[in-house]
């Protein structure tokens, strides 16, 4: 059987340099692509890491832990408060859904908050029908007047009260004897109808254990509630009803006159 003899290519002069050319300068160009990915690789690195990170320090990095998923530092708290709510029960969520809003922020040793009420609710606690729920479309204008009266009804001695009004928003300022005085009376503004929210400037003076007491939570009532299962639902035990009703007292004269809307002072378990 006869051998196939492959033959060399034969190149025409000049051919091989050529070809010699075009693969240097092919590699020269691979290089350069290459190397400009890698460098727009870089800047985008020290652009998401200048822009997109904020800086942290170290020892904040360790301690409260920082998300780099998304915009930013996220605190571990609000990472732990998260997966709270989410393992959450339903009837824990229904409750937490009727905490009255309190936005807090220190000043002067003491505490000032910005309370939501439900406007379109509300009682008046003096006059005829004293304690009543009142309809939106039968409420009087809010005055400064009125709010002071809603005060004056809790026989609660005020130093220095101020009052005023600007839609929503009423401010409450003067000095009390105790954190319980200071809810009350906020509360008593609060549930004004045509109230939206309390800017409580209120200070507690003096000291001792009724002073230092700790703060009651905020509770708004919804349609069907009674102090009996509003008692079961923080307390677990609906016979504790009398604990909330002496809490808020004057403002409650009859443990079974509450209405929706109406925002009440829940003290710690006893």
């Amino acid at each position: 059987m006869q051998k196939l003899v492959r033959e060399p290519l034969q190149r025409r002069p000049g051919e091989e340099r050529t070809e010699r050319t075009l693969r240097e300068a092919w590699r020269q160009a691979a290089k350069q692509r290459n190397g400009g990915r890698a460098e727009q690789q870089e800047r985008w690195r020290d652009h998401h890491e200048k822009q997109v990170l904020p800086h942290v320090d170290p020892e904040q990095q360790a301690g409260e832990g920082v998300d780099r998923r998304g915009d930013g530092e996220v605190d571990a708290w609000r990472q732990r408060g998260g997966a709270a709510a989410r393992a959450a029960s339903p009837t824990d969520q229904a409750r937490q859904s009727n905490r009255a809003s309190v936005a807090s922020s220190p000043k002067g040793g003491m505490t000032m908050s910005l309370i939501s009420f439900i406007k379109e609710a509300g009682a008046y606690l003096f006059g005829a029908g004293a304690g009543n729920a009142v309809a939106a479309t039968q409420a009087k204008p809010v005055t400064t007047d009125i709010l002071k009266q809603q005060v004056d009804i809790l026989g609660i001695p005020v130093k220095d009260l101020k009052v005023a009004f600007a839609d929503p928003v009423a401010t409450v300022g003067g000095a009390v004897g105790s954190n319980s005085d200071k809810e009350k009376i906020a509360l008593a503004v609060g549930n004004t109808p045509g109230v939206g929210k309390v800017d409580d400037q209120l200070t507690v003076e003096g000291g001792g254990a009724t002073a230092a007491a700790p703060a009651a939570n905020l509770y708004t009532v919804k349609k069907g509630d009674t102090l009996s299962a509003i008692a079961k639902a923080e307390y677990g035990d609906a016979n504790k009803y009398p604990v909330i009703f002496e809490a808020n007292k004057p403002m409650l004269k009859d443990p079974n006159k509450i209405y929706p809307g109406q925002v009440l002072r829940i003290p710690p378990k006893p």
